[in-house]
């Protein structure tokens, strides 16, 4: 069992980087590209002593590419840090492929560990999120923030990128599912870095297509399923992030902002003033001019010079707080996804054993 040899590592690595990461707010490389190296050799080892195959080795380099990949996408799009996507790297890099309690994509186990380690944080935040709404009457304050202009171009992305992507899935092969779905919010905050009229340009062109060549337009079903979407997305988009804004974060004074803190709030230039706008790291921000930001906002959150720009028109400033937001380790979340999911390899692996012993004690009674 290959996960004998990872799992030392795997534990070790874990433990460290949880401590630290809470204690200090930082994983250190040194245990990322120790345990990585270590685990590198012990791979080799087992290829050249033929314990694993070619097929079992290809399979392990593109589970490691694509673990690669997503962690550079979520970090591009500010979603956790440089050491967190290194950090989730290692785990996909250790973990056995048969160490995986279950898989959602063939090529691509380590999901799993993603969605053991987020999904739980996720149902946790959303608890959080609606006992604070009613706690603090922040529903109908909410509802007023949301634009009718936000609202339009939402139904506008669903209703022609749902009908581009059937195409593309349905010539390739490949059902429309869940996984898909979540393909397409992922392509909306790409979207976002294009200029905001070529993109609504562009989706205005491809409903128009799609009311003329896709006959599924006239099918109730079809309305019924983009409004099961939008009603998903409007809450995920509308609802807690927005509400997000005054539910997990915290206003303090410019005076005292310190190197790493994230910022709630944009500080833009507009006709020579200085306004605050919410700031979460979603597409909206992508449409905002660099030259208009006073920072730029980042995962690993204000830089000394960031400060020092915000410092340096201080005066000029029409208002001297800003919300910061509230954040969360990573490395103790990525660690309980990866036990967990030894502990579910662990468990299949022990039911199954037991009915392998069931089967052979039903044969000799027989």
């Amino acid at each position: 069992m290959l996960i004998y040899w990872f799992l030392p590592m795997i534990l070790f690595l874990g433990i460290i980087t949880s401590y630290e990461d809470i204690k200090y707010g930082k994983i250190r490389n040194k245990w990322i590209f120790s345990t990585i190296l270590i685990g590198a050799f012990f791979n080799l080892m087992l290829f050249f002593t033929k314990t694993i195959g070619y097929e079992y080795a290809l399979l392990f380099i593109i589970n490691s590419i694509i673990s690669l990949s997503v962690s550079f996408i979520i970090w591009i799009f500010g979603f956790w840090t440089a050491g967190d996507a290194k950090l989730f790297f290692t785990y996909s890099f250790l973990m056995p492929l048969d160490a995986y309690g279950f898989r959602l994509f063939t090529y691509f186990p380590a999901a799993s560990l993603l969605l053991l380690a987020f999904v739980p944080l996720a149902l946790v935040y959303l608890l959080t999120f609606i006992i604070s709404i009613f706690k603090k009457n922040q529903f109908a304050p909410l509802l007023k923030s949301i634009r009718i202009s936000e609202i339009r171009n939402s139904l506008l992305f669903l209703f022609s990128m749902s009908w581009i992507l059937k195409l593309i899935f349905s010539y390739v092969g490949i059902s429309l599912n869940v996984s898909n779905v979540v393909s397409m919010i992922l392509l909306f905050f790409i979207i976002g870095r294009i200029s905001k009229f070529g993109v609504t340009l562009a989706l205005s062109i491809i409903a128009l297509l799609r009311l003329f060549l896709d006959p599924t337009v006239f099918l109730v079903k079809t309305w019924v399923n983009l409004l099961a979407l939008f009603s998903v997305f409007f809450v995920v988009r509308f609802i807690i992030i927005n509400g997000s804004f005054n539910i997990f974060t915290q206003t303090i004074k410019i005076s005292n902002l310190k190197e790493g803190m994230i910022s709630a709030e944009l500080i833009l230039k507009i006709n020579d003033k200085y306004k605050k706008v919410p700031s979460s790291y979603v597409v909206s921000n992508r449409f905002l001019p660099k030259n208009e930001m006073l920072f730029t906002p980042k995962s690993k959150g204000l830089s000394r010079l960031d400060i020092t720009k915000i410092n340096k028109v201080g005066k000029k400033l029409p208002f001297d707080e800003i919300k910061i937001n509230q954040t969360i380790s990573f490395a103790p979340v990525l660690f309980f996804g990866a036990v967990v999911n030894v502990l579910l390899w662990l468990l299949l692996h022990v039911l199954l054993q037991m009915r392998e012993r069931l089967r052979l004690h039903l044969k000799e009674e027989r």
